[in-house]
């Protein structure tokens, strides 16, 4: 394990609904830790996290069809992890790959783990809501991929129309390495000289 402040927490959660909505609940949830070139070090996950039928019932039509597809409703059911237990294994799976957060590193203060996603807003958000233990060593700053995939399509649109297909089929940890695999793609065909 290398604790390291340029490691990349990348999160991908699964809910019942988006963060606007006040009953919204996570389903599941998964991690994968890189280091600061995008090599994987650590992945956790996917968890399947209990919900009540009553925050179920919160889904529209589109998100049931979705999380009925890939069976997540009814490993949700059958889950006995709680979300509280889900932050407790979360917070100690990336506790050994970064600094505490107020740690002095090469006379800097450590300001918290990034965490890595496409549109991570919304996977930081659930975060800050939901998983405590995980969002005290969490610094504000992200890095999202999908604002790196806006600046390509702006900057080097031959590039971001060649890039490849995204796969995804809507569960935590493929879309975790569908967002690396894209921030893989910006870095090597025209950011990775920033």
């Amino acid at each position: 394990m290398t604790k390291h402040p340029v490691n990349i927490l990348w999160v991908d959660f699964e809910a019942t609904a988006l963060m606007n909505n006040p009953d919204v609940a996570p389903l599941e949830g998964a991690a994968v830790i890189t280091d600061g070139n995008l090599n994987e070090l650590a992945s956790f996950g996917p968890y399947a996290i209990h919900a009540t039928e009553e925050e179920l019932a919160v889904m529209n039509d589109f998100v049931t069809n979705m999380h009925t597809k890939t069976g997540l409703i009814d490993r949700v059911r059958e889950a006995t992890m709680t979300r509280s237990e889900f932050d407790i294994r979360l917070a100690a799976f990336a506790e050994p790959f970064f600094p505490v957060r107020g740690e002095i590193i090469d006379g800097v203060k450590y300001r918290g783990m990034v965490i890595g996603g496409n549109s991570v807003k919304y996977d930081f958000a659930v975060i800050e809501k939901f998983f405590h233990r995980t969002g005290a060593n969490m610094d504000y700053r992200v890095v999202d991929v999908s604002s790196i995939g806006e600046l390509a399509r702006r900057w080097n649109r031959k590039a971001w129309e060649a890039m490849p297909p995204k796969a995804s089929d809507h569960t935590a940890m493929t879309d975790i390495r569908a967002s690396i695999d894209e921030l893989r793609y910006y870095r090597d065909n025209g950011f990775g000289g920033l």
